[in-house]
């Protein structure tokens, strides 16, 4: 089961700095994370994936 959390204080100011058109684009990634959480690239480094979405429709 997950549980919501709130991002951190550093993440709030970056998605706050994002023009709207983005915002669109980084609630698509937030709900494909909810439902395959492992989805994207990997990063050998951690454990996470990287999901880029800079320079769409251009």
């Amino acid at each position: 089961m997950y549980s919501i959390v709130e991002p951190d204080p550093v993440a709030q100011e970056q998605i706050a700095a994002l023009p709207g058109d983005a915002l669109r684009y980084l609630a698509g990634v937030l709900d494909l994370i909810e439902v395959e959480p492992w989805a994207g690239g990997s990063k050998p480094d951690g454990n996470m994936r990287v999901m880029p979405f800079e320079n769409v429709g251009s």
